[in-house]
């Protein structure tokens, strides 16, 4: 159930989390509730990386700036994700009326940053990161191959960007 108010956003999912997964060890251990598909998932590349959801919601919020989520571990997993001012609605403040006013540096740093928290991205992550048009986000994609900041990996849907070495 997602739960739209005008300061935060909250998620919830009847069934609380995996049996092993305490407070302490929250975020930093993956459990899966039927290996059997996520391993399914993962092979058809559905699902790229097990195991990153609460590191990656971290990331996103800090990139945001707004107040880390909170997670509630009862009977119910509930994440409660802040916004900065209440006053905006949904859809209103895209991350491309953010950054208007970033340069293409501004947002190479951001595809690296990405990259060294992850170790790889595909076009959509990206797109989601930069708050950029599919086009534009691929334009600067090709400028950071050609200096040689990054590196593409495989072709066409499979494809994906990580740091050269």
């Amino acid at each position: 159930m997602v739960e739209i108010f005008d300061d935060r956003v909250d998620i919830v999912s009847p069934g609380g989390v995996c049996k092993g997964v305490t407070s302490d060890n929250f975020g930093t251990i993956s459990i899966t509730r039927n290996s059997t598909i996520a391993t399914l998932l993962h092979r058809s590349h559905y699902i790229e990386q097990m195991g990153t959801g609460i590191k990656r919601m971290r990331n996103a919020t800090r990139e945001a700036q707004v107040a880390e989520p909170e997670f509630d571990l009862s009977d119910f997993f509930k994440v409660t994700f802040w916004r900065n001012d209440p006053d905006i609605s949904i859809g209103r403040q895209s991350a491309a009326n953010r950054l208007q006013s970033a340069t293409t540096a501004d947002r190479k740093r951001k595809v690296i940053s990405f990259l060294e928290a992850y170790q790889q991205a595909k076009v959509i992550d990206l797109i989601n990161i930069i708050g950029l048009s599919e086009g534009r986000v691929r334009d600067i994609l090709r400028e950071m191959v050609s200096d040689g900041t990054i590196e593409k990996v495989g072709k066409n849907r499979y494809a994906y960007y990580v740091l050269k070495q």
